[in-house]
């Protein structure tokens, strides 16, 4: 996935294209959504 950054963040996330919500399995514990992609927190 490529990089993404929130706000409050200090490190990137994961952007998953056309998302809506972050994929389970990843361990994603927060996210911010960036329409229409979503950005996963921690990578």
């Amino acid at each position: 996935a490529a990089p993404c950054f929130c706000p409050g963040k200090p490190d990137r996330g994961d952007l998953w294209i056309l998302r809506g919500t972050c994929p389970g399995g990843y361990g994603y514990t927060s996210n911010c959504y960036k329409w229409p992609n979503i950005c996963c927190y921690p990578h």
